[in-house]
């Protein structure tokens, strides 16, 4: 299934590009295209002939790369660098510009130049005479100059560079004596600048009473520092004696015998806190004793009276001295708060002080760091000018002249060689173009496609050019030259005749076409004859009463013919019947030619006369006017079973054919089909036409050649194998081309085929 697509695909691609229609048309327009490249190609060498010779000198010029610049770096001063990639197109536009032409122009006189004095715009014609290229990927520059002296060319671009050079050199000089000036003034300026930033660093120093803000900086931080360890002290000591103050109360209760830090704290109280102990001690004995006194004794015992006493007295002593050892510390701890309160506040007069001393020091730096890069500078631009003061006399080399350009020898245009190519190619182009275009518009009918796409009626079949000067040798071809191509045409179209009706129906035969000289009257004259051959009593009706031609065809008197019959001045129509020397061929003419023929073929006389032929004979042919003339041949159409209708091979134009074709139509006539007459096959591009030469060669080809005459069996047998085709809105029946052997093959040029005109007519 795969395989049959494929198949299908590749018909379908060969249906769509026929090269061999392409061929052919060329073939066709054979003349047109020799024509054609002998004009262009004739052009061309005209060109070369009167075309002047250009000459091309050239100079290269190489960009050196940057050096030390004095100049560089400078506010100011604008110092191109050459290692940018669009400096040597730059350089390039440089050497193209306005003002360098009006140099070169009046340097060397070229207004008077004869190549050059009668342009409107010298400028610019001589720009367009310049080519200035940089060279890919080196630092070189082409100049290129073109002009009709060599001498001249080679003149123009040596000069063109000289200037250039001498105009950058100047350009040099120039921005040097700028830039010296330029400096010396700013060295003035900045002079001015650095001596007013001294004098500001100086009164800020002398405001602020500062020598150096190093040293002061690092006199403030060591007393910060000082202040830091004197707190942290203060802090320590107050603490302590806080604790001690609020725990006085229980190591006096304790007897200031416990040990400790509170108690190491006491020492320093010396003789009270000894006293106090020494108080406890007795009181404590006393207490004892009465204790134990009190035991053996009452109350009244002078013993134990004087031991309470004792007792009262030591305990207000006791008492007493705690309370002056309590408010002692206590003061104590107040002034080691106080004194950490000052060393706070002197530490954060000393933070102060250093923040104040920053501020004035960046400040300073600021000040400091201005009159630096002044003095910086101010040494660079005194720098500077010595620089230029010392190279002044020394100029920067930017550009080098490689080569300085020689007469040229040869000129560069016109190229002849390629030219001559031009010609070939352009001459081909233009004569295959034209070919292909001429072939595209013309419209005229040439082939079966044609017939069947636009006039919609059946195809009949080709008829061969018949080469011979005389029409009546044309008229009579059949029956002189039996065994040529064009005879075997005539026999083609009898038999795709046959084949598309029923004998009965094919009893009375109307041959016309669109205009004269398209070869009616030789399809007309043959195709009877054909008929006779073939053992069919037939008559043929020179049914043109208007330009008659049947009888000079066939040697008749044209003294009495069918306008006698029709006017009544014949009664008998067998008196008006001739026999002509094709056997079964008998010949009407046309007679006198009337006033009014197209009333005369209208007639009931027509009619009768058209009935007792069918009778009398197997085939009428009725050889009419053309459709677009007159209406002679859509009336007798309407009496008679259809109608052949004939084409010229590239002569008339669809549109007229399709008109007469609707004509027809129109009137309820029934077409036959179309033949397309005038076919040379020995320029066509159809196989047969080699088959059919080969045939005529052999000499066998004399038995054989009744080998396509149509009999009534072969008309039952071919009706049976006809295909249907709808032309027109009428139904009619067309020959398949496998069921004729002797039918022309499909050219190859498909649909766009073109053969060579003669003259069947």
């Amino acid at each position: 299934m795969n395989s049959k697509g494929n198949l299908t695909q590749s018909k379908s691609l060969a249906d769509k590009i026929d090269f061999n229609e392409y061929w052919n048309v060329l073939r066709d327009q054979r003349y047109l295209i020799v024509a054609t490249f002998i004009c262009v190609f004739a052009s061309c060498v005209f060109y070369l002939y009167k075309a002047p010779r250009i000459y091309q000198a050239t100079v290269s010029l190489q960009v050196d790369k940057d050096s030390d610049n004095a100049l560089s770096g400078i506010k100011g001063v604008v110092v191109q660098n050459r290692q940018d990639p669009d400096y040597l197109q730059t350089v390039a536009k440089n050497l193209k510009s306005r003002t360098l032409m009006k140099a070169l122009i009046a340097d060397l006189k070229l207004d008077e130049d004869i190549r050059y004095s009668r342009a409107k715009d010298l400028i610019k014609v001589l720009s367009e005479d310049l080519t200035v290229a940089p060279i890919r990927a080196t630092r070189l520059i082409e100049i290129k100059a073109n002009h009709t002296d060599p001498q001249k060319a080679a003149k123009i671009v040596n000069t063109l560079v000289s200037i250039f050079m001498k105009q950058n050199t100047d350009d040099q000089s120039s921005k040097s004596q700028e830039t010296f000036k330029l400096l010396t003034d700013e060295a003035k300026s900045m002079k001015v600048k650095v001596d007013r930033d001294e004098e500001a660093v100086h009164k800020f120093k002398e405001g602020h009473q500062v020598v150096s803000f190093d040293e002061t900086e690092n006199v403030v931080l060591l007393a910060l520092k000082q202040r830091q360890l004197d707190l942290e002290k203060a802090v320590s000591d107050s603490i302590s004696k806080t604790q001690l103050a609020n725990e006085l109360g229980n190591l006096v209760r304790a007897g200031l015998s416990a040990e400790g830090a509170q108690m190491a704290m006491l020492q320093q109280y010396g003789g009270r806190l000894t006293g106090i102990q020494e108080l406890k001690k007795s009181l404590t004995e006393k207490e004892s004793q009465l204790a134990n006194l009190t035991q053996r004794y009452r109350d009244e015992h002078p013993t134990i009276v004087r031991l309470r006493d004792e007792v009262r007295s030591l305990r207000s002593a006791f008492e007493r001295e705690s309370q002056a050892l309590g408010d002692g510390v206590r003061a104590d701890a107040r002034i080691a708060q106080s004194i950490e309160a000052a060393f706070r506040k002197a530490l954060a007069e000393q933070e102060q002080k250093l923040l104040t001393m920053n501020k004035l020091k960046i400040q300073h730096d600021s000040l400091n760091r201005e009159l630096q890069q002044s003095k910086l500078l101010y040494e660079k631009i005194t720098s500077r000018l010595k620089e230029i003061e010392v190279t002044g006399n020394i100029k920067d080399k930017n550009f080098t002249v490689v080569d300085l350009a020689d007469a040229p020898l040869k000129p560069i245009k016109p190229s002849v060689g390629l030219t001559l190519l031009l010609g070939i190619l352009g001459g081909l182009a233009v004569a295959i173009g034209l070919a292909f275009f001429v072939d595209y518009v013309n419209d005229t009918i040439k082939t079966q496609e044609d017939i069947e796409a636009h006039l919609q009626v059946p195809f009949l079949g080709y008829v061969p050019s018949i080469k011979r000067e005389s029409v009546v040798e044309r008229d009579l071809e059949a029956h002189s030259n039996p065994t040529s191509i064009s005879s075997e045409g005539f026999r083609t179209l009898r038999a795709a005749i046959s084949l598309t009706q029923q004998p009965e129906n094919l009893r009375t035969i109307v041959v016309t076409s669109t205009i004269p000289s398209e070869g009616k009257s030789l399809v007309a004259s043959n195709y009877a004859i054909v008929s006779a051959q073939s053992g069919l009593r037939t008559l043929l009706v020179d049914a043109d009463l208007r330009r008659p031609s049947v009888h000079k065809a066939f040697g008749i008197e044209n003294n009495i013919g069918l306008s006698a019959y029709l006017m009544d001045q014949v009664t008998d129509p067998t008196e008006i019947i001739n026999t002509s020397k094709v056997p079964n061929l008998d010949v009407v003419c046309c007679g006198s030619i009337p006033m009014i023929p197209s009333e005369l073929i209208g007639s009931k006389r027509m009619e009768k006369f058209l009935l007792d032929m069918r009778e009398r004979y197997d085939r009428v042919v009725f050889d009419c006017p053309p459709v677009a003339a007159v209406s002679d041949a859509l009336v007798l159409g309407t009496l008679a079973d259809g109608v052949i209708f004939v084409v010229k091979f590239n002569k008339i134009h669809r549109d007229h054919a399709r008109k007469s074709i609707q004509r027809i139509q129109s009137a309820g006539i029934n077409i036959f089909g179309t033949v397309v007459n005038d076919i040379d096959y020995s320029n066509s591009q159809y196989y047969y036409s080699e088959y059919y030469s080969n045939q005529i060669a052999s000499p066998e080809f004399g038995e054989a050649k009744s080998s396509s005459v149509a009999t009534d069996s072969d008309r039952a047998n071919g009706a049976s194998r006809s295909a249907s085709f709808n032309g027109g809105g009428k139904s009619a029946t067309v020959p398949l081309a496998s069921t004729l052997a002797t039918s022309p093959r499909r050219p190859v040029g498909s649909e766009k085929s073109s053969f060579k005109m003669n003259r069947n007519s």
